[in-house]
């Protein structure tokens, strides 16, 4: 993610769409897309989570790359969609995210969703995924895939 034009947006100079990471091959497959591929955020979806999770500020944008790349993921609620879920445990207090990407016909993939999310629904996600044996990829970190099998069952 170039933390410029992230910054332009911001201040309202640049209107978008920004890269937000690039595919890694397992989520690319998963999508029908090249590995590699660039993962867009767009001025509408960047619009909408700016009023809709006013929770989220500047310096948790420029975390989406890890994200992207560490989180478990599970397959979306529409055709071509994948939803990824992240605990940041970097700092004194966990991070927890869910993002979604999803391509379209052209082969384009844009971010759709960004928002926190707490341990108790992150929980009920993997495990949901464990059971349906839908995980595409699990955690990379394993201080969050152990707060994630705490107390799940998994």
């Amino acid at each position: 993610m170039d933390d410029v034009q992230l910054a332009n947006y911001f201040a309202g100079v640049d209107p978008g769409p920004i890269e937000a990471g690039r595919l890694d091959q397992l989520i690319a497959e998963r999508l029908g897309v090249s590995a590699g591929s660039i993962i867009w955020l767009s001025d509408y979806t960047l619009t909408k989570i700016k009023f809709r999770h006013t929770e989220i500020e500047f310096e948790d944008y420029k975390k989406l790359p890890e994200i992207l790349v560490e989180g478990f993921a599970t397959p979306g609620n529409r055709a071509r969609s994948v939803e990824i879920c992240h605990i940041d445990t970097t700092g004194a207090k966990h991070k927890l995210w869910r993002i979604c990407i999803k391509a379209t016909r052209g082969s384009q993939v844009y971010l759709t969703m960004f928002h926190r999310l707490d341990l108790k629904e992150m929980r009920r996600l993997y495990r949901r995924a464990n059971k349906r044996e839908s995980l595409i990829r699990d955690h990379k970190n394993q201080l969050a895939r152990r707060l994630l099998r705490r107390a799940s069952g998994a």
